[in-house]
This record gives C-alpha cells, structure tokens and sequence, in this order.
C-alpha cells in the first residue's frame, strides 16, 4: 500500500509543478501593462509561409528612435504617441517602455487561426492591430491580433 502511494505521489508531484509554473506565467502576463496598437507594413501572405504575420507598430516613431515609452492616445487609442527615452537605465516611470519600435516583429498564428487571419486581413480595408504585453525593461510580447473594421 506504502508503495502504491508513493508511485501516486510521485506521478502527481512533477504535473503539480508543471501546472503551478504555468499558473504562475500566466499570472504575471496578466499583470503586465497592455496596449491595443494599430499594426503596419504585414504581409498576410507571410501566414501561408510558416503562420508568422510578420508586421511593424504603426507608431509615430523616426527611424533613429531607439527606445520609446508609449502613451495612450485619447484621439485614436490605437495608435498611441511615443515619447523618445534613454534605454539605459530603464525608465521606471514609463509604464509602456519599448526598445526599437521601429522593428519587425512576428507573431506565430495555429494553421486554423493563421487560414482564418489572413482571409480577414485580406478581406478588410480598415487595417489590424495587436495587443501589445509590456515587460518594464523595453520587451514586449504579443497576442490577440484582431482585425479593425472602418
């Protein structure tokens, strides 16, 4: 019986601590400082090449801005004003730090998710953007791309 506990316990431990780090992950994405923002230059053929939108922020940024801290823009919340920063130390009263907005960045869509995306990008005039996860030290990750319709 002490055996057959012990083989239990020991099968149970490692997918308790599995689940307990993802909690944990997902906890702390949810407490990150997210932005909606408008998303330019995509190519929505790139989805058939390996699901990656490839994409820039439509932000208004010159090209030598190296690091920015973005404020929401009450006149059009999806494209949010950027205010030029040191990257070095990071800013710790910029709640939206970004380093190099001017990048391309890529987001990986699922085969069904990157079929459907790209029939919507094609399909509608209005543009898409992004939910933008900022990570305080000049990161930042992506989800929930979503088509605007104008």
């Amino acid at each position: 019986m002490t055996r057959r506990i012990l083989t239990l316990a020991l099968l149970i431990l490692p997918t308790l601590l599995v689940a307990g780090w993802a909690l944990r992950l997902a906890a702390e994405r949810d407490s990150q400082p997210v932005l909606r923002v408008a998303i330019a230059g995509y190519d929505p053929r790139d989805l058939l090449r390996g699901h990656y939108l490839q994409f820039r922020l439509d932000l208004p940024v010159g090209d030598d801005m190296a690091c920015a801290c973005l404020h929401p823009n009450a006149a059009d919340t999806l494209r949010p004003t950027a205010v030029a920063v040191q990257c070095t130390p990071p800013t710790t009263n910029c709640r939206h730090p970004i380093t190099n907005p001017r990048q391309v960045y890529r987001y990986y869509a699922a085969q069904e998710r990157a079929l459907a995306l790209q029939g919507e990008l094609l399909g509608t005039p209005g543009g898409a953007s992004v939910l933008v996860h900022f990570h305080g030290n000049g990161t930042v990750s992506f989800s929930d791309v979503a088509v605007e319709h104008r």
